[in-house]
């Protein structure tokens, strides 16, 4: 069983259930997408992924060694600077590769700016194919309207490709 407190650990057994947790993600990933891929009524080559707070903090991890998503939108995320070393990505992040779109919010009380800008741009995304929009906004939630439109617009741009 998991200890629920994982997601802010303290205690080595909590950062290894945390770092194990991050493997069982990135697994988890890859079944559902292949499971995605035995389904006829899905259009395979254009899923994208989709990672708030959380899911956009820990999200190299996946796209890493996930090469099967078009693109990836984070919303409010960055590195969190209480997460265990070797989990956030930061060693591996210059590899992914994957588009990437991040919209966040200026007075983030839990990623603040530095950790957005540290995750954007040690992404190994070319430039041409990485967006980063800050709101006058805290963590959540993003202005609605705009954030809608700038997602829109960046799936539309990766739809055809």
């Amino acid at each position: 069983m998991v200890d629920a407190s994982i997601a802010q650990p303290t205690t080595d057994d909590q950062f290894r259930q945390f770092r194990e947790m991050m493997v069982n993600w990135r697994v988890d990933t890859g079944r559902v997408l292949d499971y995605l891929e035995d389904r006829p009524d899905f259009t395979n080559d254009k899923i994208n992924y989709l990672g708030m707070s959380y899911g956009a903090i820990f999200t190299p991890i996946v796209l890493l060694t996930e090469k099967r998503f078009k693109s990836a939108v984070f919303l409010s995320g960055g590195f969190a600077p209480t997460y265990p070393p070797h989990s956030d990505g930061i060693f591996y992040l210059d590899r992914v590769k994957t588009p990437v779109l991040m919209l966040n919010g200026e007075q983030d009380f839990l990623i603040p700016i530095e950790s957005q800008e540290a995750l954007y741009n040690g992404l190994g995304t070319p430039e041409e194919d990485k967006k980063y929009v800050v709101y006058k906004a805290g963590h959540w939630p993003l202005p609605r309207n705009q954030m809608i439109n700038e997602t829109l617009e960046w799936l539309d741009k990766y739809e055809s490709q």
